[in-house]
């Protein structure tokens, strides 16, 4: 997303959160209605008193800095060094950065040899993992002996909701959480406003302004190069228009899937506004105002195109907008690129999908571990204690955070830091990169964007936020809905991403939109909606 060390790329907190808002969960969701967290005030070590006083050690396996560079498994990092000084516990990391996910499918497969606390390989679920008494059941542990962790997911119930199983039990923690994180970030569409201000079009409300804009910008020479060479809408693959399809009442972060008012779930490439905006994307593509090359796959280009003043739409993390004008102003004073509100469609559908307050990292306490009590107190401690979040979120005090009127505020180590444009960058060096359990909190999320972010573009942000719309509850299947769903979905998928290309180009008439429909139909798409529609009704159910 920004320029990061190469050491850091994968690790950081901000990044993590501005990116991706944590990483996506599967079948998305959000925690609408949910309290912004704050951090408990009780704790082991808050009063003193450490999690242990024998020096115990529990081993933890966790994806590695990156590398090259710091390294969990070094005995070097200050945040590290501190935890154990605060806890009293000694930790042993296994920490792998390539291939981690495929090394600790071997372990867990295998059952054995397996650390006190396991960091789950991405995607992997969690039921089928415990289902094999891998990993142990946290709800007796987590009511006896995590009482931060307690408190926080009984006052946020969503992400409660979210770590539940449909047998009622949670099996692992979340990685971060970061309730204020779509408050700095959403994955919009963005233009170029200096071109737009050139050609004297105002800032684009609703798809027909979209549809004229883009004409602009192919006709009216707004790079002023004496070329008829602008791409008005960079696009590296069918996905890139997603946003414009949600002004179609579509849900493209959500798999498709959606909730009418009444509760019901539905597969929204069945509604007949699918096909209006299949039939607006095809005009758009035949009259040169999306990128031509939209079905091979060149990234590398479409990002030369952005910076390069030779497009003038494009659809990324809105973060990323910023980074682009920076990027651009050597070569381009005065270029500028901005993220704007979701555009209008035609049926009124006006929005951005959002994803839910944490990430798709877990956190697990294995069959192994010697001392499960302590594992889940150390666990609780990092996550939700106050010196925990303190700790992970703005590192050691009086080096990379002071105290000011009782509230921690980042030092120029962090604020100002030649070698690290990035804060999170500067924490990650210290050991906070974002591979544990954590809360961020909104204050630390915000210091951090207004060091990256100029206020123009907060200020942006804040105003497209009434258009957020949660993606669909990232509800844990049971073993039977998991591979249900798989096996139908992954037809279906290929199915319908190859007729929506051939769509969108032209290459198979629109007149063809309803058997396209059946065909859906006949390969099974109602039964996965019936499955859905089971797992969004348990997640209402779930208390």
């Amino acid at each position: 997303m920004f320029n990061l060390n190469n050491k850091l790329k994968l690790l950081l907190p901000l990044s993590v959160t501005l990116a991706i808002v944590g990483c996506s969960v599967n079948n998305g969701g959000s925690p609408n209605g949910s309290s912004v967290p704050t951090a408990a005030t009780s704790s082991p070590s808050a009063s003193g008193s450490k999690l242990t006083a024998n020096g115990e050690t529990l081993s933890f396996a966790v994806i590695d800095i990156g590398p090259d560079g710091p390294s969990y498994n070094n005995d070097n990092l200050p945040i590290i060094k501190e935890l154990e000084k605060q806890t009293g516990v000694k930790v042993k990391f296994e920490a792998v950065y390539t291939d981690y996910s495929t090394i600790m499918r071997t372990r867990i497969a295998a059952a054995n040899n397996l650390p006190d606390i396991i960091q789950l390989p991405q995607g992997d679920d969690p039921v089928k993992i415990a289902k094999g008494g891998v990993i142990l059941k946290l709800n007796d542990l987590i009511e006896k002996h995590a009482p931060n962790t307690k408190k926080f997911l009984d006052s946020n119930p969503d992400i409660k909701k979210a770590l539940t199983a449909p047998d009622g039990a949670i099996y692992a923690l979340p990685g971060i959480v970061s309730p204020a994180g779509n408050d700095y970030n959403v994955l919009g569409l963005g233009y170029r406003e200096d071109w737009a201000k050139k050609l004297n079009l105002k800032a684009p409300e609703t798809i027909e302004d979209w549809y004229k804009m883009l004409r602009a910008f192919r006709d009216g020479d707004p790079n002023g190069n004496g070329k008829n060479d602008e791409i008005p809408f960079a696009a590296s693959g069918i996905g890139a228009l997603e946003r414009f399809a949600q002004s179609y009442g579509m849900m493209p972060m959500s798999s498709y899937f959606a909730v009418d008012k009444q509760g019901k779930v539905e597969f929204t490439w069945m509604n007949s506004k699918a096909k209006d905006y299949l039939a607006e994307m095809n005009k758009w593509y035949q009259e040169k105002l999306i990128d031509q090359g939209l079905l091979t796959p060149h990234a590398d280009k479409v990002t030369a195109y952005v910076v390069g003043d030779i497009s003038g739409g494009y659809s990324i993390w809105a973060a990323r907008f910023d980074q682009y004008t920076k990027e651009m102003e050597k070569n381009f004073p005065g270029a500028s690129w901005v993220v704007t509100a979701p555009p209008r469609g035609p049926h009124g559908d006006q929005n951005y999908e959002v994803n839910p307050a944490l990430d798709g990292n877990r956190y697990a306490i294995t069959k192994n571990a010697k001392n499960p009590e302590l594992a889940i107190r150390w666990l609780d401690y990092i996550f939700a204690s106050e010196p925990g979040q303190l700790l992970f979120n703005y590192g050691i005090e009086g080096v990379t955070y002071t105290m000011v009127n009782g509230k921690p505020q980042y030092t120029a180590e962090v604020t100002n830091n030649p070698k690290y444009p990035n804060p999170s960058s500067v924490l990650g060096t210290y050991g906070s990169g974002g591979r544990f359990p954590q809360i961020i909190p909104p204050d630390a999320l915000s210091q951090q964007s207004k060091i990256l972010m100029p206020e123009a573009s907060m200020k942006r942000l804040q105003d497209i936020k009434k258009y957020y719309r949660p993606v669909f509850p990232p509800v844990m299947s049971t073993p039977e809905e998991s591979t249900a769903y798989s096996q139908k979905m992954a037809d279906i998928n290929t199915y319908r991403q190859e007729m929506v290309a051939k769509f969108i180009t032209g290459t198979e008439p629109l007149s063809n939109f309803d058997k396209f429909v059946s065909t859906l139909k006949t390969m099974g798409i109602d039964e996965v909606i019936k499955i859905k529609q089971a797992q969004y009704d348990r997640w209402n159910s779930i208390k």
